[in-house]
């Protein structure tokens, strides 16, 4: 188990930003000081049987002096994000793991949907043939809930996808 309290302060922050509603365009600016407070827990834990799980938790606040109408990327982050992982290995060359995301976004009148909230995850199986040393094959749906969540804003999320991959090693 790890924990992690912090506080951090940059000055002369630069974002992308929206001073209004009717600016026509994202402007690079000094937002000056910003102050980021914040908590992380992480754990790792192998159980018996093949299996592992793995969770982060991020918690943050920020502080900063001008009143903009949006930010692209300083301004607007992840209060809250909270992260498992799960693996399964029944066998050498079998491994399924599934990783699943919440997070709710800060609110920002510039987002196009109301969304704060998403849930994202991914489900991938990985097959490594033992009598091919180095060969793995994967196959992999990302965005499984085909969550809508702008991560960035003007961004929309994609949709749910599915694909298969091959990798040699030596």
């Amino acid at each position: 188990l790890q924990l992690t309290l912090f506080q951090r302060e940059t000055r002369n922050t630069v974002d992308w930003v929206r001073e209004t509603e009717a600016s026509p365009k994202w402007v690079a600016t000094d937002l000056g000081t910003v102050k980021t407070s914040g908590l992380e827990l992480r754990n790792y834990s192998r159980f018996p049987r093949y299996f592992a799980v793995r969770t982060a938790h991020t918690w943050l606040a920020k502080e900063y002096e001008p009143d903009l109408y949006a930010g692209r990327y300083v301004i607007d982050y992840p209060r809250f994000v909270s992260q498992i992982t799960m693996e399964w290995e029944p066998a050498s060359y079998l491994l399924a793991v599934y990783g699943q995301e919440l997070r709710w976004q800060d609110d920002s009148p510039a987002r196009e949907n109301d969304d704060l909230f998403g849930a994202s995850g991914r489900l991938a199986v990985h097959i490594r043939p033992v009598w091919f040393d180095g060969l793995q094959l994967t196959l992999a749906c990302d965005n499984v809930w085909n969550d809508r969540l702008e991560v960035f804003l003007g961004q929309p999320s994609p949709d749910r996808r599915v694909s298969g991959t091959v990798t040699y090693s030596w």
